[in-house]
């Protein structure tokens, strides 16, 4: 679920230090909601598969900078963050929201119906199936 950096109307601009995505296969989304009854979130910035964060395009983030680096935190270990630089919030912003979502590894059956689909006129039940035990079988290698 997403969770709120900030809710707090007027200024200049506001600021967040936060780490990219922390591991392969996650995307983490910066959304602004524009609206609290119908909940429009607003895409401002993407970080996915460990890289570091970027701004999407649109006229949202015309405003929007994004810094990224290594931080000493005095102990001799570095971390990694990024610096995202927004506009303050007017009055009907809801407020800036940071989601995290995490892939789960695809089932057989699932794969084999999408290479099928993407390279045939589509496939049959059956093909699925016996496409599905090569797979189980094989891995990737069974494309």
């Amino acid at each position: 679920s997403p969770t709120l950096l900030n809710s707090t109307n007027g200024g200049d601009a506001v600021s967040f230090v936060v780490p990219p995505s922390d591991s392969s296969g996650t995307l983490c989304t910066l959304t602004r909601v524009d609206n609290p009854i119908t909940n429009t979130h607003i895409p401002i910035a993407r970080s996915y598969d460990v890289k570091d964060w970027q701004r999407n395009p649109g006229k949202y983030v015309s405003y929007t900078t994004i810094e990224c680096g290594a931080v000493s935190s005095g102990d001799g270990d570095d971390e990694y963050l990024c610096q995202l630089s927004l506009p303050a919030l007017t009055g009907e912003n809801a407020g800036y929201y940071i989601t995290r979502y995490y892939s789960e590894p695809l089932p057989s059956r699932t794969l084999a119906a999408r290479f099928l689909d993407r390279t045939t006129w589509g496939p049959t039940y059956e093909e699925i199936i016996e496409f599905e035990s090569r797979i189980e079988t094989n891995g990737t290698r069974a494309y």
